[in-house]
């Protein structure tokens, strides 16, 4: 049975995170990834762009969302837990 990379726990939902462009992928909980997404929000002191509060995060189909609570016209914008591999040469991401 597969486990949290991060706490060993095995009956939780477990998320892929990584970068695929160096094939580098583990298994998280999304407890794990909160606590992590929250520890990266103290560290570099991420606020909202309109009141300068402190930003939350949400896990939310593949994408950490960091968003500020206070209402829909102030700071929201999501990383993607798995980094997607680069698109060809002859291609973009639109």
């Amino acid at each position: 049975m597969e486990k949290c990379v991060k706490c060993n726990c095995s009956d939780v939902n477990l998320l892929e995170t990584g970068d695929l462009r160096i094939n580098h992928i583990e298994l998280v909980c999304e407890e794990c990834l909160v606590k992590t997404f929250e520890e990266k929000i103290n560290k570099e002191n991420l606020v909202c762009d309109e009141c300068g509060s402190k930003l939350k995060v949400k896990i939310d189909d593949g994408i950490a969302w960091f968003y500020c609570d206070k209402g829909e016209d102030h700071t929201d914008y999501g990383e993607y837990l798995l980094e997607p591999l680069d698109p060809e040469k002859e291609e973009n991401w639109f």
